[in-house]
Order: C-alpha cells, then sequence, then structure tokens
C-alpha cells in the first residue's frame, strides 16, 4: 500500500475540521445577510433558488 492509515486518518479529520469551521463561517455570514438576501429574492421572484445557491 502507498498510504498508511496513520497517515490517512488524521488527513481525513483535518479535512473534516477545515469543512466544519467554514461551514460555521459560511453559516454565520449567511445569518448576517439573512434579511438582505430575502429583500433581494422578493425583488427578483423565479430566480430564488439560484440566487440562494449562490449567495
Amino acid at each position: 500500500m502507498a498510504f498508511d492509515y496513520n497517515s490517512i486518518i488524521p488527513l481525513i479529520s483535518s479535512i473534516a475540521l477545515l469543512i466544519s469551521i467554514l461551514s460555521a463561517y459560511y453559516t454565520y455570514y449567511q445569518n448576517q445577510r439573512k434579511m438582505e438576501v430575502d429583500l433581494w429574492i422578493h425583488k427578483h421572484d423565479g430566480t430564488s433558488m439560484v440566487t440562494f445557491m449562490w449567495i
């Protein structure tokens, strides 16, 4: 085997930790901008799902 489990597991755990930190920052930022995003979505009906995905 090219990789050992002792090197794979910390790598996966560190990537998962990084993803969780980024998602926490993203949800915090999204909660800060939720009112602006909702107002913007109400102005542009029909593309609300695309707007939610891109913001």
